[in-house]
């Protein structure tokens, strides 16, 4: 999360798209706020995790190095699966370390402000 002057600190940026909500008046290139959630990834050996974000609306998933102003890994599209948007991004020895990731709602209908959104972790050891 960062500080926004006059805005306070509930807003996220990620760094491929500004976010979203940025005033009153959403204003911002997507309508709503980002979601932020801290991943440290561990694999040992030849093992990774895929994680799969699923949301009731279309999304854009960033994961971020360490914070908001981290580097950028992945930028994902979810997918439209029935009535589900999936997006799903992979993580193995090679990619320990912390992480932000960053769930964007990138509906533009007004009645979708508020998502439900899931994620899953599968990992093979």
């Amino acid at each position: 999360m960062v500080s926004i002057p006059v805005h306070g600190n509930n807003q996220s940026t990620a760094s491929c798209s500004v976010a979203g909500g940025l005033d009153s008046l959403q204003s911002g290139p997507y309508a709503f706020a980002d979601v932020t959630y801290s991943l440290v990834s561990l694999q040992t050996g030849t093992g990774h995790c895929t994680y799969t974000v699923t949301a009731d609306a279309q999304i854009n998933v960033y994961l971020i190095g360490a914070a908001c102003s981290g580097p950028e890994k992945t930028c994902l599209q979810s997918t439209s699966s029935g009535t589900d948007n999936v997006a799903s991004f992979d993580l193995g020895p090679a990619d320990n370390g912390s992480y932000t990731i960053v769930i964007e709602n990138a509906s533009s209908d007004a009645s979708l402000s508020v998502i439900t959104l899931s994620i899953a972790r599968m990992c093979v050891i």
